[in-house]
């Protein structure tokens, strides 16, 4: 009685007399008194009245607001056996077969847990991404999606590939805060016009509004059938034909051949272009272009 008293009075200060009665009584009774109230009126019928309604508040702000015992927003514990994983010097993960308790809560409250004596804050896990986020950091609400991802594919023995998972991932927090994967998060993001997601009508309008342009990746090029802008795509050979004149010409060769007359003859060079399909070519046209990189 004692403690749900010094409960009670702590929460309500000096606004609040508490007694109580002793603990072999045959009725446990907390009696409390509401103190500093306003001065009496003439009307003793309005004064019953507001005292009244001020008990009714009292009673529901202790029933609500007062708690004696437990963490808020823990509303049920289970007490479960598990095997007991330790972590070896060499860092590898062994499994022993001795059991250890391991408390499953319903509710979250992971910051007050994690202070309580006796929880290994280390090993101390919640499956509320937004709570990890706001109590660790963006990096453990990162490793949180990433098991929680795991957890529901792997259920029923379907496997992905990890990279799969973590592009996911690192998609969803790459910003520093949690971004959703739907037309409120990643289609608010700075993407490109033609990588609408969901709301594609009017990204594509407002695209065409202010006449954005959009024509440096796969997958815009790849949608109107044009070469992607990467690997070789990116470059073309440049055929300086004042340097060709000075290139040495064997007349063995047919193709060589044709191309000094050509090039004697003063035709353009998009008349001597021949392509590398033609079986009756042997040899090679020997050619100064700018150095290339193939990525």
């Amino acid at each position: 009685m004692a403690y749900v008293k010094g409960c009670i009075a702590e929460s309500f200060k000096t606004d609040l007399f508490v007694i109580w009665s002793e603990d072999n009584s045959e009725k446990l009774i907390i009696r409390c008194r509401v103190l500093g109230g306003a001065d009496k009126d003439d009307d003793d019928g309005m004064d019953a009245i507001e005292e009244e309604d001020i008990l009714r508040h009292l009673e529901n702000a202790i029933l609500n607001s007062v708690s004696l015992r437990g963490v808020k927003d823990i509303k049920r514990v289970f007490l479960l056996e598990h095997d007991k994983v330790t972590v070896s010097d060499e860092g590898t993960i062994e499994a022993r077969k001795e059991k250890e308790l391991v408390l499953e809560t319903n509710g979250v409250n992971l910051k007050t847990i994690m202070c309580i004596d006796g929880i290994d804050f280390r090993r101390t896990y919640s499956n509320s991404c937004v709570e990890v986020f706001n109590v660790l950091g963006i990096k453990a609400a990162r490793g949180a999606i990433m098991r929680e991802l795991q957890g529901v594919i792997e259920f029923d023995g379907s496997y992905v590939n990890y990279r799969h998972l973590a592009l996911l991932c690192d998609l969803t927090t790459h910003r520093g805060s949690l971004m959703a994967i739907t037309r409120h998060g990643i289609n608010r993001a700075d993407t490109r016009a033609l990588m609408s997601f969901k709301e594609t009508v009017e990204i594509l309008m407002e695209a065409a509004a202010v006449g954005e342009k959009d024509d440096r990746h796969v997958a815009e090029n790849v949608m109107f059938g044009q070469m992607a802008p990467t690997g070789t795509g990116p470059f073309e050979v440049a055929l300086d034909i004042d340097m060709l004149k000075d290139a040495i010409v064997d007349h063995c060769l047919p193709v060589q051949s044709m191309l000094a007359a050509q090039v004697d003859g003063g035709m353009t060079p998009g008349q001597v272009a021949m392509t590398p399909y033609d079986s009756n070519t042997s040899g090679g046209i020997s050619m100064h272009s700018k150095p290339t990189r193939r990525y």
